[in-house]
């Protein structure tokens, strides 16, 4: 709370400075060094050629160096800019606690500002207490979790991912955006989980924490279901089902929670990168979507049976998990998943019946289940099946 944030925005600058220092640098090397190589005048011979392929690299990571700079730049201020507001959020929520009666430590502890000793009163302060505690452990973790996320950003950015110089040199890839970054290290986790291998407390906390900072970033969503595309999105749906309800949770109640939790963090990071139903990302997600929700994937939960869920199935199932579905996406589903019903009668048939109160966590019917998820909205829900051609 009492840290110059300022000081984010100077170093971002002096790292542009730096940037344009290797450009600079950049244009001397090919002028002078590596220009010796080239050009109607030029060195030949074999001491030549061994010349330019070392020039060749140097000059390739001044390049390099040059886009880490600016990335790195980029990502002091995007931290700068979400530590601003967190920080704010946090002074704002201390400053509402004080106003209501309570008194907040240096420590971020709630407690009332005067004791009063009325009847009945003990009950409702404990209560308020406690309401306004958890507002504030709130705020203090979101600006945690956002610290966190600067920090995997940071650290990777500075990995030369190219073996130009076995890999010792600079990053060419860098990018400027904590949440891509972020995406990147959940998607390593969730490919593994996904491939059926145990994670441990410390990385299931880990995604949890992800998806917790940023299922409503519309980069990180979108690039986290680019790694995955609609097919492994879907896989990773049904072995965090099997997970849940099939094994037992895997890991004990500590290890379901976390399991639930990543669902609905994927399922709240898929309305997120679905809103814009205009957007050429949503158009591609819709068409690859049409592929993958007709196929037949293994489950352990329909495996018992010696069957397999179709995809639109196990998709609507992940989607139960979330919030904010876009109506026009909602819509979009739905016609795709009646279309695929009409070319193929019986689609939906599987050697169980999933209902009730031990398997309805499954969409045996993702139609049915895609019209629940739109009834959260009455006016959509209205606007779709007032469509004189669906309703046909």
């Amino acid at each position: 709370m009492t840290a110059d944030l300022g000081s984010l925005i100077t170093a971002a600058e002096r790292w542009e400075g730096m940037a344009g220092e290797f450009a600079k640098r950049e244009r001397e090397y090919r002028r002078d060094v590596y220009g010796v190589c080239a050009g109607p005048a030029a060195w030949a011979g074999m001491s030549a050629e061994a010349a330019h392929g070392r020039f060749a690299v140097t000059l390739k990571e001044f390049e390099y160096a040059r886009a880490e700079a600016k990335a790195i730049a980029s990502l002091l201020r995007d931290a700068h800019s979400q530590f601003v507001e967190l920080k704010g959020r946090l002074t704002a929520v201390r400053q509402e606690a004080v106003a209501a009666g309570m008194r907040v430590s240096e420590r971020g502890l709630v407690a009332p500002a005067r004791e009063s000793g009325g009847a009945g009163e003990p009950e409702m302060h404990e209560s308020a207490v406690r309401s306004w505690q958890d507002r504030v452990d709130k705020a203090v973790r979101d600006v945690t979790d956002a610290d966190t996320g600067v920090r995997i950003a940071l650290a990777a950015a500075v990995v030369d991912c190219d073996p130009l110089v076995g890999g010792r040199g600079f990053n060419g890839r860098a990018t400027g955006d904590v949440e891509t970054y972020e995406a990147v290290e959940a998607e390593r986790s969730l490919a593994r989980l996904s491939r059926g291998v145990h994670l441990s407390g410390r990385e299931l906390a880990e995604l949890e924490r992800v998806f917790r900072d940023n299922a409503d970033d519309e980069a990180f969503s979108r690039t986290l279901l680019d790694d995955r595309g609609p097919r492994g999105t879907l896989r990773l749906g049904d072995e965090l089902n099997d997970l849940l309800h099939v094994r037992g949770g895997h890991g004990g109640p500590a290890a379901a929670r976390s399991y639930g939790l990543i669902e609905s963090g994927l399922a709240d990071s898929l309305a997120t990168a679905t809103r814009d139903t205009r957007s050429p990302w949503y158009r591609r997600w819709r068409a690859q979507m049409r592929h993958a929700g007709v196929e037949h994937y293994r489950t352990a939960a329909q495996g018992v049976r010696l069957d397999q869920a179709v995809g639109y199935q196990s998709l609507v199932t992940l989607m139960r998990r979330g919030h904010g579905w876009a109506p026009a996406m909602l819509e979009d589903l739905t016609d795709d998943m009646i279309s695929a019903e009409r070319r193929h009668p019986g689609i939906w048939q599987l050697k169980g019946e999933y209902a009730g109160r031990h398997d309805g966590w499954f969409a045996n019917d993702p139609v049915d289940g895609a019209l629940g998820l739109m009834s959260r909205d009455p006016a959509a829900a209205a606007h779709y099946l007032s469509s004189e051609p669906r309703m046909r």
